[in-house]
């Protein structure tokens, strides 16, 4: 069945997503994370004004039918003092608001993930793994003259 994403607070149009009604809440956070490029542990999915929170539940559980308008609610957890936020918010300078920033830290996030996954092979990340260990070691001692 074809069910309508609407994310909530955007004003894009609608994007549809096929489900069969014997499909779980969590698969269909999946396909609905895959679609809008977001982590699924940071949705919330809405239907008719109830929040679908069992993710081993099926749709048909929760009476989703063909063409049910689905409100997602994109809530990511983000630590406001890490320096990652502190880096970001230096970067976009004093006037950015920020209640912005979270969804920019998750939106890294997310892609840096996705690219490492799809374009750094195991022995790519071992070999960067260890390098970037060796300059951290207090016995590596850096040559000025280099």
């Amino acid at each position: 069945m074809k069910l309508v994403i609407k994310r909530l607070g955007c004003a894009q149009v609608g994007n549809v997503v096929n489900m069969a009604a014997n499909r779980t809440i969590g698969e269909l956070k999946d396909a609905v994370g895959a679609l809008l490029n977001l982590p699924t542990n940071a949705l919330k999915l809405i239907c008719s004004g109830r929040v679908l929170s069992s993710t081993t539940a099926t749709l048909k559980f929760y009476g989703i039918e063909e063409g049910a308008v689905l409100t997602v609610v994109f809530t990511p957890n983000i630590d406001m003092d890490s320096n990652l936020v502190r880096a970001v918010r230096d970067i976009l300078g004093p006037s950015y608001p920020k209640a912005a920033i979270p969804p920019i830290i998750v939106h890294f996030k997310y892609f840096l993930a996705k690219s490492v996954e799809d374009d750094l092979s195991l022995d790519e990340l071992e070999k960067y793994a260890k390098i970037r260990n060796m300059t951290r070691s207090p016995l590596v001692t850096k040559d000025p003259n280099m």
